[in-house]
């Protein structure tokens, strides 16, 4: 057993070097080992016609609270499933899946992961367990058991960076993305399954850092801190840019010009035990909606 887990499965992608080097080392500073490395599905792979090499994995319509879509979201969807296959492989109970900017919190030294397990097991209809949300202190909803408690299906909190899945909720999200219409964090806020979490999180995201010093990393006269590049979100990267950005002025959308998005409008969702407030993506063949007018 690893951290309450059979097995654990660490999405990362071939050119994040430095990424698994960090997290390697973390693992053995906290003396775990027989950690599965996940080879991700990289945007680059995507080609010089990202249109038509993406299309095939889109269903009809993509749906984002914000109406984020890039073809780096893409592939992070793709990578969580493709874990999730190596886990259903396995044959193994439950399953912890992690992307490989995670940093461990201290949270992880004062947890009896035994009896974590134990807990986790008198859960009859848990589908997803959280491990970690952006902060260390997560808002959470009624206590389930002694570190279990119901998940708030927050905006703020939504994350795919450490969680448990069983087989059963496994396969139903492996067999639910053969066509992507949520990026990976979002799929698993919509699901049969009970979302449950811990109080605080076992495991953050190294992008916090980077988010808090970018910009003195980015106006230092030197290379010192190029290493430190690879944190900062992959997924979004492709569309941060002023020429995304100006294309929607007034808008909150921020669809990359290399997904075949074809239109897109206001929709809700049904998260939880409530509606949130999004965008419904029309996917196509090409890009119609990057610098239209609306």
């Amino acid at each position: 057993m690893i951290l309450g887990a059979d097995s654990v499965y660490v999405i990362n992608l071939k050119r994040h070097k430095v990424r698994k080097k960090r997290v390697k080392s973390m693992f053995n500073r906290l003396n775990l080992s027989n950690i599965n490395y996940i080879e991700g599905f990289d945007k680059i792979e995507f080609g010089s016609d990202p249109h038509g090499n993406s299309k095939p994995y889109f269903d009809k319509y993509f749906w984002d609270p914000n109406g984020y879509l890039t073809l780096g979201i893409l592939g992070c969807a793709l990578s969580h499933r493709k874990a999730y296959k190596a886990f259903l492989d396995s044959g193994d109970e439950v399953g912890l899946f992690l992307e490989d900017d995670i940093k461990n919190t201290s949270y992880i030294h004062k947890l009896d992961f035994t009896k974590l397990r134990e807990e986790l097991d008198s859960i009859k209809d848990w589908g997803v367990a959280i491990y970690g949300r952006y902060e260390k202190d997560i808002l959470r909803g009624k206590p389930i058991t002694d570190h279990f408690y119901q998940s708030l299906p927050l905006r703020e909190q939504y994350s795919g960076h450490a969680y448990l899945l069983n087989r059963k909720s496994a396969q139903w999200f492996y067999d639910n993305t053969e066509k992507i219409k949520y990026a990976a964090d979002i799929r698993l806020e919509i699901s049969p399954f009970n979302v449950i979490t811990l109080d605080q999180s076992i495991f953050v995201q190294r992008k916090i850092d980077w988010e808090k010093y970018a910009t003195q990393i980015n106006n230092c006269r030197d290379n010192r801190y190029d290493h430190l590049r690879e944190f900062n979100s992959t997924t979004m990267a492709e569309a941060f840019n002023k020429e995304h950005h100006k294309s929607y002025e007034g808008e909150t959308v921020l669809i990359s010009k290399y997904t075949p998005a074809i239109n897109y409008k206001k929709q809700s969702v049904y998260i939880g035990n409530r509606f949130v407030n999004g965008f419904s993506i029309e996917m196509g063949d090409t890009n119609k909606v990057f610098n239209s007018k609306r």
